[in-house]
């Protein structure tokens, strides 16, 4: 059973999934309760908090945000910039910050936060993974875990982060294909040996600062439907304030031309486009529920990718490695779209690669590679969510996915919507596995306001309508 400072009349609360949606959600419980609660927070990990992104070991994974707005507070604006000065007085808002040092902060705050909670709020990490949610016999929420045990509760957070990528291609018998989120990714490779990365997104940055770390001498391929890096975070630059006007009959067009707009006032400076980013990111998501289906699917289909390079920019560190990399000839970026890769004789991958998007012509070219990399990014349709719990909710009628199948549906305080529509008064939902009802919901500005809303909604909840108000957590054979 989970222990507590007091949990004899405790409320319970679970959280599954422990990354850093699931932290920031415990985090503000802990700091909010003042009467008996119980936060049990489900990670098969060892540390809350870090996720994959902030796994990492490597020093040269940095934040694609600079260090003065990564505070995990959003009232509290120069936390983490705080923190880092009490190691060393070196560190300038300005800074892209590695992000192993990232996820030790959040470790940090959430061990804070535990030990300055009200008397009777206590706090449970369970090394575990939720198998199944369902309706107990007394109207509360019994988590089904993969040991086999079964957690119960008043109510539950969902913060399962991102899906793992979508295989790009048909995986062949014999091709060594692996992901990019992988810690085998890296691992029995020659220095010298030819290494396909597929995407070329922030985690294909990674891979490749992660092969060049390790000494590799041997030609990087990457290739991607549209041969783009993601772009470069400029100088910091004042927003003169909103200058966007995006009216009502909202479409992907009228976007396009709001932020063309954006940058031609701020100068056509160098950096001027990210200006305009800059200042269409507070409305992102009210922008995003105003779009009509047949819009968010025409955003998906054409302008999602030129979005992400702009809107999930490198730090100047790491594209400097990338150019330097280019201009050596030991990476090469093509534009095209894997076909398939075949094992070899000789223990090689051969891969089929489709370069007409490149061209007019119906073109095909094939490539020999020790390993192909994956790292298409996560996997956008929720319709074929890897997550088995995901599947589980919805087939039991528990959850729906919203009409872009982009991820769960939830109304305003982020209840999950119901197979009849109507919102759960026991399952919540935060992050990325909300995509489709908030697009802007990725990134630690977006997830931080919505934990510390979640947080005060969930300690708000009438005990009435916590449907098993008064039980404590409890473990016990399924």
């Amino acid at each position: 059973m989970p222990s507590s400072k007091n949990s004899g009349n405790s409320r319970v609360i679970g959280i599954v999934g422990g990354g850093l949606s699931g932290a920031l959600v415990a985090i503000q419980l802990l700091g909010k309760a003042t009467s008996p609660l119980q936060v049990v927070l489900i990670e098969p990990r060892a540390e809350a908090g870090r996720g994959v992104a902030y796994s990492t070991s490597s020093p040269s994974h940095l934040l694609n945000v600079r260090a003065g707005n990564m505070s995990i507070f959003p009232d509290e604006p120069e936390d983490f910039l705080k923190y880092l000065r009490r190691r060393s007085p070196d560190y300038s808002s300005r800074d892209f910050v590695q992000r192993q040092r990232f996820g030790a902060y959040v470790g940090e705050r959430l061990r804070q936060a535990r030990w300055e909670a009200f008397h009777g709020v206590g706090f449970e990490h369970l090394r575990d993974r939720a198998r199944r949610i369902e309706l107990a016999d007394n109207g509360g929420m019994r988590v089904a875990l993969e040991s086999g045990s079964v957690f119960t509760a008043d109510l539950v957070v969902l913060a399962l982060g991102n899906n793992p990528p979508a295989a790009p291609f048909e995986k062949s018998e014999g091709a060594d294909v692996v992901s990019g989120w992988s810690a085998e990714a890296f691992e029995g490779l020659g220095k010298d040996e030819e290494v396909l990365i597929v995407g070329s997104g922030l985690t294909a940055v990674d891979s490749v600062l992660t092969l060049e770390d390790r000494g590799h001498r041997g030609a990087i391929h990457v290739i991607s439907r549209h041969g783009r890096w993601p772009l470069v975070h400029g100088s910091p630059l004042p927003l003169s304030g909103p200058t966007l006007a995006v009216g009502r009959g909202d479409s992907v067009l009228t976007i396009l031309r709001a932020l063309r707009a954006a940058a031609r006032q701020a100068g056509m400076r160098e950096d001027s486009w990210q200006v305009a980013f800059d200042q269409i990111r507070p409305y992102g998501n009210a922008i995003w529920r105003r779009l009509p289906p047949n819009e968010r699917r025409r955003f998906l289909r054409h302008a999602r990718p030129l979005w992400e390079i702009h809107r999930h920019r490198m730090p100047p560190e790491a594209a400097a490695r990338i150019e330097s990399l280019g201009q050596s000839g030991q990476l090469v970026t093509q534009r095209g779209r894997v076909l398939d890769a075949t094992g070899t004789r000789d223990g090689l991958s051969e891969v089929t690669i489709d370069t007409s998007a490149a061209s007019s012509r119906r073109d095909k070219s094939h490539l020999a590679v020790r390993r192909v990399i994956v790292c298409t990014g996560p996997d956008l349709d929720f319709r074929k969510a890897a997550q088995p719990i995901i599947r589980d909710l919805i087939d039991h009628n528990l959850a729906q996915l919203d009409s872009s199948n982009l991820g769960l549906a939830v109304s305003d305080n982020h209840a999950l919507l119901q197979g009849n529509g109507r919102p759960s008064s026991s399952l919540f939902a935060l992050g990325p596995v909300i995509r489709g009802s908030l697009w802007e919901t990725t990134a630690l500005p977006e997830i931080r306001v919505q934990a510390r809303d979640l947080a005060g909604h969930l300690l708000n909840v009438p005990a009435n309508d916590s449907v098993n108000s008064g039980s404590s957590a409890s473990i016990f054979p399924a």
